[in-house]
């Protein structure tokens, strides 16, 4: 090959690989950086192939194509390396945490599942409606494969509280089923038209209607689960610490803000998501205006007593900071609430996404290990 015309891929591919160095505040630099961080490993075979199959006579060119070759791959496997050393260390994290368990649990980390790795189908979400006079509450609903009742795992989805799917990230909606776990997805109410509190009077309401048709449906009526990504992570931890209902066994907290008052505090109009917007819209205004929605948003400021919680959040995450699940892991461990903060190191938002990447498969660890113990 021409050295010119592969020192021109080799150079495009390096560039490919930025997002895995470092991070920019725009949107599309986030969802390259999740490509990169959580795809790596497939991603890797590019600046293989340049190497491996393009060789030629010894020449600069050909020389700093190798080099760049090199380092993207380096770049590309650094978050595999990095998760293999997380899913060593994991278990025994967990076991110190949870205690041992009896259940049968997949490995942390499949390499087959890496790069053969197929999405769970099979479950069919069944639509119900909540009727209520101000307006219809719909969730859609997958039942739990076992034959006894199952605990339900009341899902809250993300889009910065003013969007988003409760079908979102179904293959995850279809293995808790295939586990034995029947999931809820709400479809809360929105910004700007709803402010909060809305999405937690939402919750409230659909797991009233959870106990009272837990027969039919198939579950068990005392133990419930409130899982959320993002936005829907903030409503999950605000309504397991503020309702106090002793059905709620478990917080799951996905990569998203527990403390509005510290995200008003670093909030900027020119950041990915203008955030400052997104609260006034979702809590009525800023803190000094609707200083109570921004508290009983706020399960960091409030938290005294509740169920066990799992956090999991990407230090890389550049729509919500990762210092929120920190914080909100270091407010629970103060009230001696029982909590574990998983953290990667290489991860960005909606780590979970990919559903076989290395960031959800040692989520999905954790969260059978979490599910387990308090679900029992």
């Amino acid at each position: 090959m021409i050295p010119s015309i592969r020192l021109a891929i080799a150079a495009l591919v390096f560039f490919c690989t930025l997002p895995g160095l470092f991070n920019v505040e725009r949107l599309w630099w986030w969802k390259a950086t999740l490509a990169v961080t959580e795809y790596g490993h497939r991603l890797a075979v590019l600046p293989l192939l340049v190497i491996l199959m393009f060789r030629g006579n010894p020449s600069m060119k050909r020389h700093i194509a190798d080099l760049l070759c090199v380092v993207s791959l380096a770049v590309l496997l650094l978050p595999l390396g990095s998760a293999i050393l997380k899913s060593r260390a994991l278990p025994a994290e967990l076991t110190a945490k949870y205690g041992p368990t009896d259940a049968a649990t997949p490995p942390p980390l499949s390499f087959a599942d890496l790069f053969f790795g197929q999405s769970p189908s099979g479950h069919t979400g069944q639509w119900l409606t909540i009727p209520r006079d101000d307006s219809p509450l719909r969730l859609i609903f997958y039942r739990a494969s076992s034959a006894a009742p199952a605990p339900c795992i009341v899902a809250l989805h993300s889009g910065g509280w003013e969007g988003g799917d409760p079908d979102e990230f179904p293959e995850w909606s279809h293995h808790w089923a295939a586990q034995g776990y029947a999931t809820a997805s709400i479809d809360y109410r929105i910004a700007p038209q709803w402010q909060w509190p809305a999405p937690r009077d939402d919750v409230k309401t659909t797991l009233s209607y959870l106990k009272r048709h837990s027969r039919e449906l198939g579950i068990n009526s005392d133990c419930f689960v409130l899982l959320g990504r993002s936005a829907g992570a903030q409503i999950a931890s605000a309504c397991a610490y503020a309702l106090q209902d002793p059905a709620i066994r478990g917080c799951v907290s996905l990569y998203g803000p527990a403390d509005m008052d510290f995200a008003w505090k670093y909030a900027r109009p020119d950041d990915i998501l203008d955030s400052p917007r997104l609260m006034r819209n979702y809590l009525g205004g800023a803190p000094d205006e609707a200083p109570k929605n921004y508290h009983s948003a706020s399960a960091t400021l409030f938290a005294d007593a509740g169920p066990p919680a799992l956090i999991i959040h990407g230090q890389r995450d550049t729509l919500v900071w990762h210092l929120q699940s920190s914080r909100l892991a270091a407010r629970l461990m103060e009230k001696d609430i029982p909590n574990h903060l998983l953290e990667f190191p290489w991860a960005t938002h909606a780590l979970d996404y990919p559903f076989n990447g290395p960031s959800a498969q040692l989520s999905r660890y954790a969260l059978h290990r979490f599910l387990n113990m308090v679900t029992r």
